[in-house]
């Protein structure tokens, strides 16, 4: 029997091939731009990532996947990084939308 290069994927019950996996590891441009707003609101403050993630209660790669566009945040995460940011959640989530 030949090999395949497709898998099955439970997410939508489909088979998805090579190229469709190697999509899917694409980063979404909204995180992206939420990833710069934090970034540059971090560094206006001075803060390093390690600061920022202490003072809001995260851990310091979860922050760091978030400025990278890697991580897809939940409002709560995104509202404990705006308290040491000083911004509020409009603010934080400027410039991204469909």
């Amino acid at each position: 029997m030949a090999e395949s290069n497709d898998t099955y994927s439970p997410w939508n019950y489909r088979r998805q091939s090579r190229y469709d996996r190697k999509m899917d590891k694409g980063k979404s441009q909204h995180l992206l731009r939420l990833g710069e707003n934090i970034r540059s609101l971090r560094e206006k403050l001075s803060l390093s990532q390690e600061e920022l993630a202490f003072q809001a209660g995260l851990d310091r790669t979860y922050l760091g996947g978030a400025e990278r566009g890697e991580r897809n945040l939940t409002i709560l995460s995104a509202l404990k990084i705006c308290k040491p940011l000083e911004v509020s959640l409009s603010t934080l989530v400027e410039g991204v939308s469909e």
